[in-house]
């Protein structure tokens, strides 16, 4: 069994329909959940068409395990009272009935790029109304991709339905639809949000949490060639990594960064901007209860950068996310079981 799946144009016709339905709905706000702003067609037909794919991804997946069960979705338009209450796996059908099913599932489409991974603080209440056990609350992060060497732009995926939908010359330059891709990135339970997550505000900034950013050859030419332009701060071995951007109000577990190894440390400071550079003289492990392990190579230079993440870093709504990278470390160290071991324990007991 694996946790990707090939996603045929019948499945983004069904899903192109209901993102047309939601976009045209008098009942439907038109602002998106985390962000709050306005969504115009494109953004929604982007967001619920592959929101629903993402759905259709893994119940494809449960299915190659029991296909003996139908995993039933919901491509009604609901009240959005009811989404919030509802799992996404609406019921089972098996042995010619259907039934709730056992376990509460919530089906996110996420992006590479993602920093974050959880549910907004309304979202996650509202689903242990549903089903108060955290241990049979799944949330399952999908990415959907087209595969090729293409660019980025010409693997998104819209455009290469777009592109077999009304062959218009317009989009000969999207990838075709019959290399679109779902691949599950991690599956956490209730529980694991509950106890790894942390609470932010309405307000509050969000961070970039890649905070070590490999420098190239050219500019690690220009640091051991001394330019004047980086300010060198000594040789280091252990300790921790300290705050340089206290003006930003990080969250307090952001810190300490505790570090083990030898490196040196430079700076780089100008009118406009301000970060630090390691230089790893050995292999270095930098950790944080936030953010998780950070491995860092011998003779290698990492930026060392704390900023906010993206345009707008103002949080609209309350949420409980988890450090993709700490996830990742959770992973690795086998604290969270794989997105495989726990699609089958999924597949098994809904």
């Amino acid at each position: 069994m694996k946790t990707n799946y090939d996603i045929t144009q019948e499945e983004m016709d069904q899903c192109f329909d209901f993102g047309m339905r939601y976009f045209l709905s008098p009942s439907k706000a038109s602002s998106g959940r985390t962000s709050g702003a306005t969504r115009g067609l494109g953004e929604t037909l982007d967001a619920f068409m592959g929101g629903k794919l993402a759905e259709i991804a893994v119940t494809g997946m449960i299915e190659s395990v029991r296909p003996d069960k139908s995993c039933n979705l919901n491509f009604a338009l609901v009240k959005s009272s009811q989404a919030r209450t509802e799992p996404d796996i609406i019921s089972i059908s098996e042995k010619g009935n259907k039934r709730k099913p056992n376990h509460f599932v919530e089906i996110k489409r996420i992006s590479s790029s993602d920093r974050w991974a959880g549910l907004t603080e309304e979202q996650f209440n509202s689903m242990k109304k549903g089903q108060p056990d955290l241990e049979k609350i799944f949330i399952i992060g999908v990415e959907l991709f087209v595969e090729g060497s293409a660019s980025t732009k010409q693997k998104d995926l819209l455009g290469a339905y777009l592109k077999a939908l009304t062959k218009h010359d317009l989009f000969r330059y999207f990838c075709n639809i019959n290399d679109a891709r779902a691949k599950i990135e991690y599956i956490i339970s209730g529980n694991e949000l509950d106890k790894f997550g942390k609470e932010y505000k309405q307000g509050e900034l969000i961070f970039e949490t890649e905070i070590f950013q490999e420098l190239s050859d050219a500019s690690k030419k220009q640091i051991l060639k001394k330019n004047p332009i980086f300010n060198y701060l000594g040789s280091h071995e252990d300790g921790q990594l300290k705050e340089y951007e206290a003006r930003l109000n990080y969250p307090k577990d952001f810190f300490p960064l505790k570090v083990t190894g030898k490196y040196d440390l430079y700076e780089k400071r100008n009118a406009k901007s301000y970060f630090q550079v390691i230089h790893c003289i050995e292999d270095v492990i930098v950790e944080s209860d936030l953010l998780g392990k950070y491995e860092l190579s011998n003779d290698k230079m990492y930026k060392y950068f704390l900023g906010t993440l993206g345009r707008n870093p103002k949080l609209n709504r309350n949420n409980i996310w988890i450090a993709k990278h700490k996830l990742s470390t959770l992973l690795a160290d086998k604290i969270i079981p794989s997105p495989l071991e726990r699609l089958l324990i999924i597949a098994e007991n809904i």
